[in-house]
């Protein structure tokens, strides 16, 4: 007697009729030439997959313009790797580890968690099956060369950027509001009307009035943005007050990329500044802005301190059960930190009359409550829509819902709210949870307003959480203090994405 041993992996493609390949195609730049590559790569791999008889053509995925360094802004990377996630997709190919990902973390992560699914990813270039024994510890050597070809070019940009400066040249964007760059000839010009604008900005602020009272006004008088929109930023106008250009100096190497797989951050002593004073025509005079600097840091930065606070998984997440707007996170001298509406914070009390500032780490703690409260409702249930969120609380059976596992399954939370009869309820929390979260877990995703008003949901438990907060009313006549000891909480999943559930 012969016995055979056949691996899994093997007999599962064996016994498939025919596989569904599909091909992941990358350009770095949006070029004219590159643009062309771009197409002729798609006809290429389309080609190739067509001509086995026992593929399926699953599609060309590709990104335009993109670059490698990381996966945040490539969409249609992953898109192909969802779908190859929910069943779509067993084999991708791809020019070469470089074209997949120029940075190793990256690399390395996807290529197992397909790996994991059994699907194969085919590197054409250094022939490579990620199913085989052998390819992990090629790719990790190979996508560590691609990351450090990335790493060498983006140190040269800097340096290059660094001699252009030290040389006596700039470099400028496209503008702001109140001049024109023109990078040709080196020069900043003024646009007049836009210069009336920021010296009203700047008037308004020297007479006392508050940022939220200026950016009312600008509004109120129908005065556009630099970008031509109705609506004002309290942040864009803070910028406006402490930007340096519109004294005629010209400041640069403010922002500096440490390297090609983060974003620029603002320079605080990782690169050199270079000011060049007096070098194109002022909007303000040097005394104004001056007196201008000294008013913002008395008024914000010696009350609010200078302590930044670590990004919450609720970022971006938490909203006014009343209009829908996101939540601000505001500091008071005596009381700590509070949750407010942004709408009423920018436009007035008479924008959300109804909604309440309520504790920030309350917020949190009904938050996490609530969630341990109807854990075992959702290990229990059998509906698709929950499946995800399952998955991913069952694998912390025994463990408390914590801060990390909440930045993964919650999509929404209303502060505030109304009963069933449409009377403002602010002492209320609605979570609702994500049915197929996105693959780039790490990034924060920014929720519109239209999303969360619009938003398809259905609830999968209602109760009430204990919880002593104390509450305030908006400042105006209303405003008062309340304290309560009971917050209903209310959990709900979305159903807008139930078809295609991602198991991450």
């Amino acid at each position: 007697m012969e016995i055979i041993k056949i691996d899994k992996k093997i007999e599962e493609k064996v016994n498939k009729e025919k596989l569904n390949v599909a091909a992941y195609a990358r350009v770095s730049t949006d070029h004219e030439d590159q643009l062309g590559s771009f197409e002729s790569q798609k006809l290429y791999y389309e080609n190739i997959i067509t001509k086995h008889n026992d593929w399926n053509f699953a599609g060309v995925y590709a990104d335009e313009g993109i670059s490698g360094t990381h996966t945040l802004k490539r969409e249609n990377f992953l898109r192909m790797v969802n779908d190859a996630l929910i069943g779509k997709i067993d084999i991708i190919l791809t020019k070469s580890i470089s074209r997949f990902a120029r940075n190793t973390v990256d690399t390395l992560k996807y290529v197992r968690l397909l790996k994991e699914r059994n699907i194969a990813i085919i590197f054409e270039e250094e022939k490579i099956n990620t199913l085989d024994n052998t390819g992990e510890f090629l790719i990790t050597v190979l996508s560590s060369v691609a990351q450090q070809e990335s790493e060498n070019v983006s140190y040269h940009v800097r340096k290059g950027h660094e001699m252009l400066l030290k040389g006596g040249n700039i470099l400028l964007g496209s503008g702001c509001l109140g001049y024109r760059f023109l990078n040709k000839n080196q020069k900043i010009e003024i646009v007049p009307e836009e210069a009336e604008v920021v010296r009203l900005i700047f008037k308004l602020f020297l007479e006392g009035n508050s940022l939220a009272y200026i950016k009312r006004e600008l509004e109120s008088r129908k005065i556009l943005t630099y970008k031509k929109r109705k609506n004002w930023d309290i942040t864009n106008i803070k910028n406006i007050l402490t930007n340096e250009k519109y004294t005629g100096d010209l400041l640069q190497g403010k922002r500096v990329k440490l390297n090609p797989f983060v974003r620029s951050v603002k320079n605080k002593g990782e690169s050199n500044k270079y000011l060049i004073r007096d070098y194109h025509e002022p909007i303000i005079s040097k005394e104004d802005f001056i007196k201008t600097q000294y008013i913002i840091k008395e008024k914000y930065d010696n009350i609010y301190g200078h302590d930044k606070k670590k990004t919450s998984c609720l970022s971006h997440k938490t909203k006014c059960g009343f209009c829908g707007n996101s939540l601000h996170v505001v500091r008071r001298k005596k009381t700590g930190f509070f949750s407010e509406c942004g709408n009423r914070k920018e436009n007035g009390r008479t924008a959300c009359p109804n909604s309440r500032d309520i504790h920030s780490e309350k917020v949190f703690n009904i938050i996490i409550k609530g969630i341990n409260n109807c854990k075992n409702i959702i290990n229990n249930s059998k509906d698709k829509d929950l499946l995800y969120v399952k998955r991913i609380i069952s694998s912390k059976t025994n463990l408390e819902i914590n801060e990390e596992i909440l930045g993964k399954i919650i999509k929404l939370v209303f502060v505030g709210g109304y009963d069933s009869y449409k009377r403002p309820l602010p002492y209320m929390v609605r979570i609702v949870l994500f049915n197929n979260y996105p693959l780039s877990d790490y990034q924060i995703k920014k929720i519109t307003i239209e999303e969360t008003i619009n938003i398809k949901t259905k609830k999968i438990y209602e109760g009430w959480v204990s919880q002593k907060i104390i509450c305030y009313g908006p400042p105006g006549p209303t405003y008062k203090r309340t304290e309560i000891s009971k917050v209903k909480v209310v959990v709900e999943i979305e159903t807008t994405n139930s078809e295609n559930c991602t198991l991450v």
